[in-house]
């Protein structure tokens, strides 16, 4: 099974949108947004979970020079 990148998804979503008017190409450019909205979310959690993960790796490593 090939594995597509999302942008190769949208391309396709957009291909398919631009065959078919009305309630379909609405749909498409819908689903296409809340893909992009969900990935943004996704990137800023993963930015807070590494910043957590460094603070906490660094309190870590003072607690045990201290101990």
């Amino acid at each position: 099974m090939k594995y597509f990148t999302d942008e190769e998804i949208f391309e396709a979503l957009e291909t398919i949108a631009g065959s078919h008017a009305g309630i379909t190409h609405d749909i498409i450019h819908r689903a296409i947004e809340r893909i992009r909205q969900k990935q943004k979310q996704i990137d800023c959690l993963h930015e807070r979970l590494s910043t957590a993960a460094n603070i906490i790796g660094h309190n870590m490593i003072s607690e045990a020079m201290y101990d």
